[in-house]
């Protein structure tokens, strides 16, 4: 393996006894050259092999992963760009069980598969069509890539089986105003870990709700 002799010491001690290998040696000045070039080599291929990676590669390499799956970026980012491939990926490997469409959405979100939930919609269905509603929603991973709901909606839908629809979808936010205590004259904080307005670095504060519609 090259990660393995990259150093002139490693290198230099695989001679047989016969070679002079200390320090000063020529033998040791040598493989001080070859050494540097080889550790240039294992950067590079230390990055080829990262770039193949959906999660690592960015701009162009990532581009060209998304071509492979007919995905397009559009006027997408690196981070929004990033799961629309991996959903076109995850769908390849779906066997159309409600398990591995939960699996595959949070493999595609980076979140784990508790914060993901999609539910039967036997009233919407009709009879006719299956369909299926999302029970729970990952906003933080949603948030934390700027994907819009109906991005997500988009998602689910191409990882869902041919023939399983998606009906409309409302996720109820947590913002809300303070609220009087008329006992006490007091008003709750306008600003909790959960709800209210955030704080100037945006790391608590309510989330706002929203709906996925069909395009």
């Amino acid at each position: 393996m090259m990660n393995d002799i990259y150093t002139a010491k490693q290198m230099v001690s695989m001679l047989p006894d016969a070679y002079v290998k200390n320090i000063y040696s020529n033998n040791y000045k040598l493989f001080e050259v070859f050494a540097s070039e080889f550790q240039k080599l294992y950067q590079t291929q230390l990055k080829v092999r990262q770039f193949r990676s959906v999660d690592e590669a960015n701009g162009k390499t990532l581009d060209l992963i998304g071509a492979n799956y007919n995905v397009s970026r559009g006027t997408m980012n690196d981070e929004l760009y990033r799961p629309m491939v991996k959903a076109a990926i995850a769908r390849m490997w779906c066997d159309g069980t409600f398990n591995s469409v939960l699996e595959l959405l949070a493999l595609t979100l980076n979140t784990d598969v508790k914060n993901v939930s999609l539910a039967e919609d036997y009233e919407r269905a009709g009879g006719s069509t299956a369909m299926v509603t999302i029970a729970s929603t990952p906003t933080d991973a949603l948030n934390a890539v700027g994907m819009t709901v109906n991005e997500y909606g988009q998602i689910v839908q191409n990882i869902l089986p041919i023939g399983i629809g998606l009906t409309l979808t409302a996720f109820e936010g947590t913002f809300s105003y303070a609220t009087k205590n008329y006992a006490s004259g007091t008003y709750t904080p306008e600003l909790s870990e959960t709800e209210g307005f955030a704080n100037d670095n945006q790391t608590i504060g309510g989330t706002l709700s929203g709906v996925i519609t069909k395009e």
